[in-house]
């Protein structure tokens, strides 16, 4: 089992202190991040560099993560792949009983996160589309050229291949366009 410290320049305290701290708390591999944007050290090493049983030793949670969802992430690593968390300056450690539970806590509380974010977000896009808000792509023709297109494949002015062509779109969007023509005429003639 290897015991495995973290030093960042992330957190306030200088690289060579945490060091310190980390071989004082019995670390015998010493992985040091000198940039701070997006962690590529940590993120490489927590990914594919961990073994099961590893203990890992950080001297603060918020060197490796910065908001709850990073932290649950985290920790589901961990849990998955057996392997022991500790925060040194949070005297937090997953093989604790206490540390289960702030683990299970922090689950909980990002799932909820999630809930609350998603109702929020379901909640505007009603409140959008009530206002008449549109989402998707912009429609590639006006309602006009729609018009005109219809008009001419049903007509039969031109084949839908050449209208198709002159409108620079597939036969298929020509024949979308027809059909749901007919399906807005027969909607508005039941109504």
């Amino acid at each position: 089992m290897r015991k495995i410290g973290y030093a960042s320049e992330h957190s306030g305290t200088s690289v060579r202190e945490q060091i310190e701290l980390l071989s004082a708390a019995g670390c015998n591999v010493i992985i040091e991040e000198n940039e701070e944007e997006n962690r590529p050290v940590w993120r490489t090493f927590l990914q594919e560099q961990l073994q099961q049983r590893d203990q890992l030793v950080v001297t603060s949670l918020s060197q490796v993560c910065d908001s709850l969802r990073d932290l649950e992430q985290i920790l589901n690593i961990c849990h998955q792949h057996q392997i022991v968390l500790h925060a040194l300056s949070e005297n937090f450690s997953t093989d604790m009983a206490a540390g289960a539970i702030v683990a299970n806590v922090v689950k909980s509380v990002a799932a909820a996160e999630r809930r609350v974010r998603f109702d929020k977000q379901r909640r505007g896009i009603l409140v959008a589309k009530q206002s008449g808000q549109r989402f998707g792509r912009k429609p590639k023709f006006t309602s006009e050229q729609v018009d005109t297109i219809v008009s001419l494949v049903r007509d039969e002015q031109q084949s839908i291949a050449e209208t198709a062509k002159e409108y620079s779109v597939s036969r298929v969007t020509v024949w979308r366009l027809i059909s749901n023509a007919k399906k807005s005429i027969g909607s508005r003639a039941g109504a």
